[in-house]
């Protein structure tokens, strides 16, 4: 998988079950047990909670969730991982790992030169 450049969000499909471990069972969409938040954690090698995103817009667009980058990161390598929670304190463990850069911005190349 290509790493992307600049990226402005992240998107993922909201969990619909609880874990095996814990009953299994359907999550519902709204009251006790349904996810309250995301949580996006952004990382690099030498910083692995560089920062933390909370996200309680739980709208899907087009079946999915999503969750702004920051556009004031330094430039750079970076990771981001989501979990989500329950109001009542379940919490998912991250996801995998996403990478992505933090690159300069290059100016669009001249196409009027001319000398005279």
């Amino acid at each position: 998988m290509a790493t992307v450049v600049n990226p402005t969000v992240a998107t993922f499909t909201a969990p619909t079950k609880y874990r095996a471990e814990d009953g299994g069972g359907t999550i519902p969409a709204t009251g006790p047990g349904a996810i309250a938040r995301y949580k996006a954690r952004i990382s690099t090698a030498a910083n692995p909670s560089l920062r933390i995103i909370t996200d309680t817009d739980l709208t899907p667009t087009n079946g999915k969730q999503s969750i702004p980058i920051p556009q004031d990161l330094p430039l750079g390598d970076y990771n981001l991982e989501v979990e989500s929670e329950t109001a009542e304190g379940g919490i998912a463990d991250y996801s995998a790992k996403v990478p992505f850069l933090v690159a300069a911005k290059r100016p669009e190349t001249i196409v009027d030169l001319a000398v005279g």
